[in-house]
């Protein structure tokens, strides 16, 4: 059984006398805790008593075991532990987690891997390979495999037991892996099936039957709770995770709840809040703002739409947006939407332009030489975080719109669709969302930045800034003389000293620049985000002979 040379008998013993008492002594949470120190009651109770109970010959009492948990619950953490467990008091066990994709199993596996090396005592018990743990003492297997993975079928029959914990059984995409995993359970008479995930959205689908089936079974297990079990889980979180979810994504994922396959993707309430009256398309750009594009292109079936769009003071904005429509007998003309981008770039002074290379790989390799093009690709992590960050912008009412009716309307008709692997917004039979996807790669540069007036990083030349005479007036943006690029490497900055007032701080404070100093615009704007400030002067930077 387990490898007892640094424990006593008497603390084996006890630890084949209750399992438990193993997870609670030599698990430990990656803060150092050890997991017994935090183990909370519905754990014990509805997690690891069900996974330890034994009929009288010694099988485990339930053979599927379902947990159905909100995110944050430690679902993985739970497997990995749980997977462990077993590798150390079985012989000769086949035990896999199975992610629902390679990003998730990597996962997994750094939770099994960071539970031996945080304890001395287990790490000395364990080989560590790339995604399999054995246990010496026992010569019991944890392999960890995604369902993205090449065939799983002839898994199982070369050990003793067989255990498959599945991750996030609702995501998987298909029931092909499930099929080979479920089936390799009869070639071992000890073998046990457990699942962790949240609630679902398609009860015609394998997680659905399963959980039914864990439900009604006497030889199976279902643990379902609606909402919030964890303590761990801030009321503050979840708010934040209802403001930034569409409400049956939210009702899936935090409240635990099955919901339909889609639902409608914004409110008008939420639409109103972004629509300025008093703001318009812009024709060019302004200063030294930065402004990024992107073109949804769509020949026959779809529309073509190019969105130019900026940040201003943490808010982003839509300042253009043309579309094109064609058809079959008058496709979009690749060429007059080249032109339109060649003019965008000039009007704009664009920083990068995105678009799918599908269907222009012809014009990105002719565009690239005069445009700061950038490749974005549909996949389903792309549009999963395209998609988040629309409804973020929308729903929290930060996003700034002219009125539009059509764009209005195309937002207002789209759907957020579950799929396998999360959620992603659509439009229904008959509509589009051209307009909304070219805005959307827009928000995924925009919104992964530092707010303010987003620029690459420039030379400063030491600005000297003191506060406006009144704390009523709005601060005035910093302008920053341009240095010429090529120059750079003759130029250097005087050495000067910057006071401002901070309002938080309800004090003064001084900035010195010296010779090499660096700083981007957008971090000079925000501190009139927390002050009044005003330009006084600008020291320009002396040519030196390097």
């Amino acid at each position: 059984m387990i490898n007892a040379q640094q424990r006593s008998d008497h603390q084996v013993a006890e630890y084949i006398a209750d399992r438990h008492e193993f997870r609670k002594a030599e698990l430990t949470l990656p803060d150092g805790r050890s997991f017994g120190s935090v183990e909370e009651q519905w754990q014990s109770e509805h997690i690891w008593k069900p996974l330890d109970e034994r009929l009288e010959d010694g099988q485990w009492r339930y053979r599927l075991v379902y947990f159905e948990l909100a995110r944050g619950h430690a679902k993985s953490f739970s497997g990995a532990a749980e997977a462990l467990t077993t590798a150390f008091f079985e012989q000769n066990a086949n035990i896999y987690i199975a992610a629902v994709d390679k990003q998730q199993a990597e996962i997994c596996f750094a939770h099994l891997s960071g539970m031996v090396r945080r304890n001395p005592r287990l790490a000395g018990s364990v080989d560590l390979g790339r995604w399999v743990a054995t246990v010496k003492a026992t010569g019991s297997t944890i392999t960890v495999l995604s369902s993205d993975a090449a065939s799983s079928y002839g898994l199982g029959g070369t050990g003793q037991a067989f255990i498959v914990i599945a991750d996030e059984l609702a995501m998987w995409a298909n029931r092909d892996f499930f099929d080979a995993l479920w089936s390799a359970t009869g070639k071992v008479s000890m073998w046990r099936f457990i699942v962790l995930s949240n609630a679902g959205f398609d009860k015609q689908g394998l997680a659905w039957t399963l959980r039914e089936q864990a439900r009604t079974e006497p030889w199976a297990y279902l643990y379902a709770p609606e909402g919030i079990q964890a303590s761990w889980l801030s009321s503050e979180w979840v708010e934040q995770m209802r403001s930034t979810l569409p409400p049956e994504v939210f009702m899936r994922l935090i409240e635990n709840k099955w919901t339909e396959g889609s639902g409608s993707f914004i409110t008008r309430t939420m639409l109103d809040t972004c629509i300025d009256p008093q703001w318009s398309p812009q024709l060019f750009g302004s200063g030294r703002t930065r402004y990024v594009a992107a073109l949804d292109l769509g020949l026959v079936h779809d529309r073509t739409a190019l969105a130019v769009c900026h940040m201003e003071a943490g808010q982003p904005t839509l300042d253009y947006l043309r579309v094109w429509e064609g058809n079959q007998a008058q496709p979009v003309s690749i060429e007059a939407v080249e032109d339109e981008l060649l003019a965008v770039s000039r009007r704009f002074r664009l920083r990068k332009m995105f678009f799918d290379p599908w269907q222009l790989q012809a014009s990105m390799q002719r565009l690239r030489r005069k445009l700061p093009v950038t490749e974005f690709r549909f996949t389903a992590e792309s549009v999963r975080r395209l998609s988040e960050a629309l409804y973020t912008a929308i729903s929290t009412g930060r996003m700034r719109f002219y009125p539009d009716k059509e764009l209005e309307s195309e937002l207002l008709a789209l759907n957020a669709v579950q799929k396998g692997y999360g959620w992603r917004v659509d439009h229904s039979s008959g509509s589009y969302s051209d307009r909304a996807m070219a805005i959307g790669m827009c928000l995924t540069e925009l919104l992964n930045r530092p707010t303010g007036s987003i620029l690459n990083a420039i030379r400063f030349p030491g600005d000297v800034f003191r506060k406006a005479p009144s704390a009523a007036n709005k601060p005035k943006k910093i302008t920053i003389p341009p240095t010429k690029p090529e120059r750079r490497s003759r130029l250097r900055c005087v050495a000067s000293t910057a006071r401002y007032f901070d309002r938080n701080k309800d004090r003064w404070l001084t900035w010195y620049f010296g010779d090499t100093d660096w700083i981007a615009e957008s971090q000079a704007n925000s501190l009139l985000e927390t002050g009044d400030f005003e330009l006084l002067e600008t020291k320009k930077p002396k040519k030196v002979q390097l």
